[in-house]
């Protein structure tokens, strides 16, 4: 997992409609290393997440089991207005059908409830770190989805920084190939394969292919999302 720049702790304000829930979600975010501000909010067709006044936040975890479509406009509206922010959802349905949406709307973490008492904090600091926390089997599932249903030849997440070489190596990793895979598929050296994804890392501020992936395909029009 990605490590922390410094040891300041960093806020998390944690979502849901249930009190119970948010008290035992603090208490697994113990001081110092987190500053947790918990808001109860009442999901359900009633709540406007654009009228939710939110705390300024670094990271947001989001009960998104109540309401789904709620928690997923919740997710939407954070990321347009706070971008830089992290969410984490926590669900107990985690199905593809029902963790993909929420994939696809940007969150970076999705976590079982039974497995958040556990797993919650190293969760949280590892998406605060540029990583991500969902299972690879998942997440190679959510990437086969979205390639899918892209039409041939579509652009990827545009950058004006990236070679014609780095776009080319760049599309074969999210299609899940190995470096040996890329060579021969690219017809160049496992070496200058391993160079691209190298400096493909570095310019989007990574430091997992996974990670990689995730960002990119998150990037990626919402009419290729499952």
């Amino acid at each position: 997992m990605p490590k922390q720049k410094n040891s300041r702790p960093f806020t998390v304000c944690l979502l849901s409609p249930h009190p119970g829930l948010l008290a035992e979600l603090q208490r697994l975010l113990p001081n110092p290393q987190f500053k947790v501000k918990p808001m109860r909010l009442k999901f359900g067709p009633g709540l406007d997440p654009g009228d939710v006044r939110l705390p300024r936040a670094s990271m947001f975890v989001i009960d998104a089991s109540p309401a789904r479509a709620t928690a997923e406009r919740l997710l939407d509206s954070i990321r347009k207005r706070s971008p830089k922010s992290h969410v984490i959802i926590l669900k107990e349905d985690m199905t593809d059908q029902a963790v993909f949406p929420f994939l696809r709307l940007g969150s970076k973490g999705v976590l079982r409830y039974e497995d958040a008492r556990r797993e919650l904090a190293r969760a949280v600091k590892a998406v605060a770190g540029g990583g991500i926390w969902i299972a690879r089997p998942q997440l190679s599932r959510f990437m086969d989805s979205v390639l899918r249903k892209s039409p041939k030849g579509q652009e990827l997440h545009e950058r004006g920084d990236l070679s014609p070489r780095e776009r080319e190596v760049l599309f074969v990793v999210l299609k899940g190939l190995s470096n040996k895979e890329i060579s021969s598929k690219l017809n160049i050296s496992e070496r200058t394969v391993k160079f691209h994804v190298s400096h493909l890392l570095q310019k989007f501020g990574v430091q997992r292919r996974a990670d990689l992936i995730l960002q990119n395909l998150q990037a990626w029009p919402a009419n290729s999302s499952d």
